[in-house]
């Protein structure tokens, strides 16, 4: 046995010295061949320790932990394949418990094995008492093996960069963060940011706080994290902005519902969300996107959203270039799909007719699910855009139809002939049942005035009695005169309003007709291209699958409207260059060119510069220690250029960690004295 394993040895049995359920007393083993032989332990090793976990009152054998002079042998309940692990390769693991009634796991990136069950009631004394006695091993070994400790610590930054791959899909996987809540526990900064940042991108704000308060930290971290920090709503945003990284359906949808119904926030969080939400509608729900796109615009003009225009056209053209494939193949189209925009200012409803499928295309039409016509105005109007003129340049035959199902005036006009005409039948069966009480009364009193006209046989109460009769039929006949009148007055409206139908509709051909021969020769680059794709003149398909592996696009503008077209593509117009890069989307000037235009944005790097402080005593200058908003404005700067998820050198990251911790003491300084 070496020096240093005699040591551990030493170390091992003196920390179960003092423990409850953990013995050093080999002694009380009662078979401990059998124990060699059923754990296979080799014969060169020698068991130092042990823990023996017994259900109380069946008084059963539930766990039996082994420690030996060379390795940790887990629970056989637990499912560790190697069923034993070497003190030398506890680096592998990070050692958890949830809380001190919960299982012991050993963990890490991939790998996730149980070692010692839970308990129902009482305190896990075993298992607490094997995590402790474990990670004391790993620090001995981390202290006296350095090739130990840079592989431990390459197990810690790989839960990290798991950590920050999983909070782009929603919520942490149970493995990840129960070893987040054991770096938590011990004090980790960086554990306790991970924890809190990734609750707070559920976008949950009033159990946010709970969270905080529950977490097994510090008071001073609990009141550090109570509110969460805005570089937390920087880093969402700028991951939502970045078509590298991926998000699932389901968080995006998620995140969007617990905005909608946030409840007690201040003004300035609820722009943060509104800003959050906007990125990712963006991804999802193109059409809703640019709704909130055009407010935020109207809202806050100073600001730049030109990132959040890219995403907007970049991913509309991602999901339509799948319908495209499918409309080509044949295959049906999700209803769900019917949100969708692409970065050419194109529906489904335009692809279905530019591929000749006219029966779908008014099936469409008619599906009440099926929004697009009605959301988009510029769909209804006549331009390079109306599906009427596009219908009318490829030829079709469904446009009056098509204009019938799709244009707001002309639909409302039929929602009011179909209102009328449900008035219509409820007079025509109220008119039915009139009639044939008023004809069954009317005979019976033809019937007695026929034989004694004057009533002159009858007796005085006969004579009341036919009196109340005859009443009640002249009222019948006075309301079967109102409902006639009624049907008459509806089937004159809808009548006019039918008449209106189809003078609109005429009118609405003509002016198509009028639209298409008014068009010059050489129409403008826009509406020249688009008419182009409408003639398939141009690869459309390509154009749209160039979405998903294109690195650098051109915006372009007309007008009100912009086209986000693969960088190959070349219009007389005004535009920017969009570059897709690992980092996110990067932009030149309207019409800019840079050096090395055919470098893709991956390909180029930037020369690291070293981050100095730029200030004797401080990251910030003299104003920022004076005003929150100069304060922020520094931070964000630095954020661009340091921020890990932005920069991997490793000297950023240490630099970036002092300013941020600087940061917010100067923030929570300034706000103590407001």
């Amino acid at each position: 046995m070496s020096v240093v394993e005699e040591e551990l040895c030493r170390t091992i049995t003196l920390i179960a010295n003092n423990y409850q359920k953990v013995s050093n007393r080999i002694s009380n083993i009662k078979k401990p061949q059998k124990v060699y032989e059923k754990r296979s332990i080799p014969s060169n090793e020698c068991i130092i320790a042990y823990c023996e976990g017994t259900l109380p009152l069946l008084r059963m054998v539930t766990d039996f932990v082994v420690f030996t002079n060379r390795a940790f042998y887990p629970s056989d309940l637990g499912g560790l394949a190697s069923k034993s692990v070497p003190y030398g390769e506890l680096w592998r693991y990070i050692v958890t418990q949830d809380d001190d009634k919960a299982s012991v796991y050993l963990r890490n990136s991939k790998e996730n094995y149980m070692i010692y069950s839970s308990t129902l009631f009482s305190k896990n004394v075993g298992g607490c008492e094997i995590k402790t006695l474990l990670e004391e091993i790993q620090a001995y070994s981390c202290l006296h093996d350095d090739s130990f400790r840079s592989r431990y610590q390459k197990t810690i930054e790989d839960i990290y960069e798991q950590a920050k791959e999983e909070r782009c899909k929603g919520d942490l996987s149970e493995g990840i963060k129960a070893a987040l809540l054991s770096f938590a526990a011990k004090g980790s900064t960086d554990g306790i940011r991970f924890l809190a940042e990734s609750r707070f991108r559920l976008c949950d704000a009033d159990k946010y706080p709970e969270y905080i308060q529950k977490l097994p930290i510090s008071e001073e971290m609990k009141q550090k994290y109570a509110k969460p920090p805005e570089t937390f709503y920087d880093s969402l945003k700028s991951d939502l902005a970045n078509p590298a990284c991926a998000f699932s359906d389901t968080y995006l949808n998620g995140i969007i519902t617990a905005i909608e119904k946030q409840k007690n926030i201040y003004d300035e969080e609820k722009q943060y969300y509104r800003i959050v939400k906007a990125f990712a509608l963006s991804r999802i729900d193109p059409i809703a996107a640019r709704e909130e796109y055009q407010e935020l615009r109207e809202n806050l003009p100073d600001e730049n959203w030109n990132v959040l225009e890219d995403m907007i056209h970049l991913y509309g053209s991602k999901h339509m270039s799948r319908i495209y494939d499918q409309l080509s193949r044949g295959d049906d189209v999700s209803v769900e799909c019917f949100q969708y925009i692409d970065g050419l200012n194109l529906t489904p409803m335009h692809y279905a007719l530019m591929l000749g499928k006219d029966e779908l295309a008014i099936a469409w039409a008619e599906n009440k699910k099926c929004s697009f016509s009605s959301d988009l105005e510029y769909t209804s109007e006549i331009g390079i855009w109306a599906y009427g003129v596009l219908a009318e340049i490829v030829q079709s035959k469904i446009t009056k139809k098509l204009l019938l199902r799709t244009v707001p005036e002309l639909l409302e006009i039929q929602e009011e002939i179909k209102r009328n005409e449900g008035k219509l039948l409820l007079c025509q069966v109220k008119r039915k049942g009139l009639k044939t009480i008023s004809d069954k009364v009317g005979k019976a009193l033809w019937d007695i005035q026929k034989d004694d006209p004057e009533l002159s046989l009858k007796t005085k109460e006969e004579k009341k009695r036919i009196k109340s009769v005859t009443a009640d039929y002249e009222a019948q006949i006075a309301a079967l005169a109102a409902i006639n009148e009624e049907i008459e007055t509806l089937e004159r409206e809808n009548s006019m309003k039918q008449s209106d139908l189809d003078c609109g509709c005429r009118n609405m051909l003509r002016s198509i007709e009028a639209y298409l021969n008014a068009l010059p020769a050489e129409p403008s680059p826009m509406d020249g291209f688009i008419m182009q794709l409408y003639k398939q003149q141009v690869d459309l398909g390509d154009i749209l699958r160039q979405t998903d592996t294109g690195k650098r696009f051109r915006m372009y503008y007309d007008k009100e409207f912009s086209l986000l077209l693969p960088d190959s593509i070349h219009l007389d117009m005004p535009y920017r260059i969009v570059r897709i890069t690992k980092n996110g989307i990067e932009e030149c000037a309207e019409g800019e060119e840079t050096e090395n235009d055919d470098a893709s944005a991956e390909e180029t790097t930037e020369e690291f510069e070293c981050p100095e402080q730029p200030f004797p005593d401080s990251w910030f200058s003299a104003e920022a220690h004076q005003s929150g908003n100069t304060l922020k404005s520094e931070y964000r700067a630095y954020a661009k250029k340091y921020h890990p998820d932005v920069c991997e050198n490793e000297e950023a990251h240490k630099a970036f960690l002092t300013i941020k911790e600087e940061y917010e003491i100067i923030l929570n300084k300034i706000v103590s004295v407001k």
